[in-house]
C-alpha cells in the first residue's frame, strides 16, 4: 500500500513539473511577444501611422498571352430529305442575322401526294368529331329534360350521371380541338415543304465547312450544312494568371502588331486545375474581325485599369505577412496590437481591407 501511495505521489509532482514548464514557457513566450511588439514602439518612438479610411483602389492592367479559338454552331437541316435549289454563300462569306444561306425543296410529288392525304384526313375528322358532339350533347338534353321522381338516393345518383355526362363531353371537345390543331399544324408544313425552305443565319458571323455546295445535291433529314462562326465571340486560352482577370472586366485584345481590339471577359476565369493559375475565360470583343486571322493565333490580353470607390483601405507598408496570413500593428492608446486582417486587392499604394478594422483605425506604418 505504501510503494502505491508513493509510485501516486511520484507521478502528481511528474505531471505538476510538466505543467508548470509549460506554463512557464507560454509565459515567456507572451512576454517574448509582448516585449517585441512594446520593443518597437520603443525603438520607433516617432513611428509613423495612418489611420484606415474609405478610398479608392486603381488596379493597375494585367497582361497574359495564350491561344484564342473562334466559337462556331452548326446548321442543320431539321427537316425532311431536300434537294437544294439554291445556294447564296460559300466557305469564308460573312454574313449578318437573316442573312439567307440556301434554298430547299422538297420531292413536289410526294408532297402533293402528302397534303391530299392530310386535308382527307382533316376532312374526315371533323366530320367525326362534329357528329360525336351531336349525339353527346342530344344524350345530355334527354337526361336533362327527364322527371326527377323517386327515391332521393336514385336522384341523387342521376345528378351525379348527368354530372359525369358533361364532364365526359367538355373533355371529349377539348380532346378534339387539339386534335384539329395538330392537323392543322402539319398541313401548314408540308405547304412551307411546298413553298420550299430557306436556311438563313442565325447571327453575325461566318460561314465555314460548307458540306453542301451544289445545287441539286440531297440534303438528308438532320444533316449539317455548314458551320457559323462567330465573329465577336471568342474563347481564349490564357496561360497566364487567370486570378488577374475578373468577370467583366475589360480588357484589349492585341490581334498583331498594331491590331488592338477592346473587349470584356463574359466569364468567370476558371482554373485548369484545382490550385492552378492557368485556365481559360471566355472574351466577348466590340467589333468584328475576321476569323481566320485569329483561329489558333497566339495573342495577348491585357485587363485595363478599374476602379474600386467608397472601399476601406491603408497604405501597403501597413500590411504585414506571417506564414501566408495578413496583420498589421493597430495604435490603440499608445499601445500597439497585433490584429489579423482580410485583405483584397491592391494598388500601388493602398490595400484594401475587407474585415478586422474600421475606419477611423490607426495602424503602424513600416
Amino acid at each position: 500500500m505504501c510503494s502505491n501511495r508513493v509510485m501516486v505521489a511520484a507521478a502528481v509532482a511528474l505531471a505538476f513539473a510538466s505543467l508548470t514548464s509549460c506554463v512557464q514557457k507560454r509565459a515567456n513566450a507572451q512576454v517574448a511577444d509582448l516585449i517585441d511588439i512594446e520593443s518597437v514602439a520603443t525603438r520607433s518612438a516617432n513611428y509613423k501611422t495612418e489611420e484606415a479610411g474609405y478610398g479608392v483602389i486603381e488596379r493597375e492592367s494585367t497582361t497574359s498571352a495564350g491561344f484564342v479559338f473562334p466559337i462556331s454552331e452548326g446548321i442543320y437541316n431539321l427537316k425532311d430529305e431536300a434537294r437544294i435549289k439554291d445556294i447564296y454563300v460559300k466557305n469564308g462569306t460573312d454574313v449578318k442575322k437573316g442573312d439567307p444561306l440556301l434554298l430547299l425543296e422538297y420531292d413536289m410529288v410526294s408532297l402533293g401526294s402528302q397534303e391530299e392525304q392530310m386535308r382527307i384526313y382533316i376532312e374526315n375528322h371533323e366530320k367525326s368529331s362534329g357528329e360525336n358532339r351531336d349525339r353527346m350533347l342530344k344524350m345530355i338534353s334527354e337526361a336533362q329534360g327527364a322527371p326527377y321522381e323517386g327515391d332521393p338516393v336514385d336522384m341523387e345518383i342521376r345528378r351525379i350521371e348527368l354530372m359525369k355526362m358533361q364532364a365526359d363531353y367538355d373533355y371529349y371537345v377539348y380532346v378534339a380541338e387539339r386534335e384539329s390543331a395538330r392537323l392543322a399544324k402539319e398541313l401548314d408544313e408540308i405547304l412551307e415543304k411546298a413553298a420550299g425552305n430557306l436556311i438563313t443565319a442565325p447571327y453575325d458571323g461566318m460561314v465555314d465547312r460548307l458540306n453542301y455546295y451544289t445545287p441539286g445535291r440531297i440534303v438528308p433529314a438532320g444533316a449539317r450544312i455548314c458551320e457559323i462562326f462567330y465573329t465577336d465571340f471568342y474563347l481564349f486560352r490564357i496561360t497566364g494568371d487567370v486570378q488577374s482577370f475578373r468577370y467583366n472586366m475589360p480588357v484589349v485584345v492585341q490581334i498583331d502588331k498594331d491590331t488592338f481590339v477592346d473587349g470584356v471577359i463574359v466569364s468567370d476565369p476558371v482554373p485548369a486545375f484545382p490550385k492552378e493559375s492557368q485556365g481559360t475565360f471566355y472574351v466577348r470583343i466590340f467589333e468584328s474581325h475576321p476569323v481566320t486571322t485569329l483561329r489558333n493565333r497566339r495573342i495577348s490580353v491585357a485587363g485595363m485599369a478599374y476602379q474600386i470607390t467608397s472601399t476601406l483601405t491603408i497604405p501597403n507598408n501597413g500590411v504585414r505577412n506571417e506564414d501566408g496570413k495578413k496583420y498589421v500593428f493597430l495604435v490603440e492608446n499608445g499601445t500597439v496590437k497585433k490584429r489579423y486582417v482580410q485583405t483584397g486587392i491592391n494598388d500601388r499604394d493602398n490595400t484594401q481591407i475587407l474585415a478586422g478594422l474600421s475606419p477611423g483605425d490607426m495602424v503602424m506604418i513600416n
